[in-house]
């Protein structure tokens, strides 16, 4: 399927039967959707991972510029209202350099933030609200983020 967010034509994106499946289930649902959209292969270590994400979600000045305040700020977003929360990470098996040691804190959290959002009383929002990062592109780095989607908040 071609590209379907762009200003250009054509506006219209008739989906056959064959895909229409598939594709229906990667829109989100009617709302306000805040979409971040990281490139693995520029956030080759710890700082430009958080500016990227910081950027991304408009973090506040007061952001720590660390794995604890990257938390903090994932699982308040007050300034950055949305319905649902969505990261995409391209080109993910270059994310980090690869360290083991920060993706498992980028992974945990991850985790963290959508246990947190899933959980109203946690949220403070009347309803759970969805926090999901899809990767895109994972080769050598699929089974480490397979395990690290089996985890639970802790």
């Amino acid at each position: 399927m071609k590209q379907v967010w762009t200003q250009d034509p054509p506006w219209i994106h008739p989906v056959g039967p064959k895909i229409a499946d598939g594709v229906s289930v990667t829109f989100p649902p009617t709302g306000l959707t805040a979409v971040v959209r990281i490139d693995g292969a520029a956030t080759s270590d710890e700082y430009r991972l958080l500016e990227a994400v910081s950027e991304g979600f408009r973090f506040p000045a007061y952001f720590g510029w660390n794995f604890d305040a990257l938390i903090d700020c994932l699982r308040d977003l007050s300034w950055y209202e949305a319905d649902r929360y969505l990261v995409v990470i391209e080109r993910s098996d270059s994310l980090l350099g690869g360290d083991t040691a920060s993706l498992t804190l980028l992974a945990s959290a991850f985790v963290r933030s959508g246990a947190h959002w899933a959980s109203p009383s946690m949220s403070g929002r009347t309803v759970p609200v969805a926090f999901n990062v899809v990767l895109f592109d994972c080769v050598s780095s699929l089974e480490f983020w397979r395990e690290k989607a089996n985890l639970r908040s802790r």
